[in-house]
């Protein structure tokens, strides 16, 4: 399922809505479930050494944390598939570590 902006508001409905960051600018939801807050996600692996696409992504990642208007739940992993994964340092940064 994807955001699609034709049934109107996000939140119209009692349904599921799954969106990226990029596509939920500027829409706000009562519950937010930020999934795969692990570096190598978010921000992406391929950033390394780019000041400038690091910020935007900690600048959607931010965004996305205040769409929520009452909770916001954030899941990270620890291993994955025999790897270990650390958390987003985005959410250290927000104080949300």
């Amino acid at each position: 399922m994807a955001l699609g902006g034709v049934a109107g508001s996000p939140t119209d409905g009692n349904s599921i809505k799954v969106t990226t960051l990029h596509r939920a600018k500027g829409l706000q939801w009562p519950n937010i479930y930020f999934v795969g807050l692990e570096e190598g996600l978010l921000p992406d692996h391929r950033i390394e050494d780019d000041a400038e696409r690091e910020h935007e992504e900690r600048r959607l990642c931010f965004v996305g944390v205040c769409r929520a208007e009452e909770n916001l739940t954030i899941t990270s992993v620890g291993t994955w598939d025999r790897f270990t994964r650390a958390r987003s340092r985005f959410l250290e940064e927000m104080g949300l570590s």
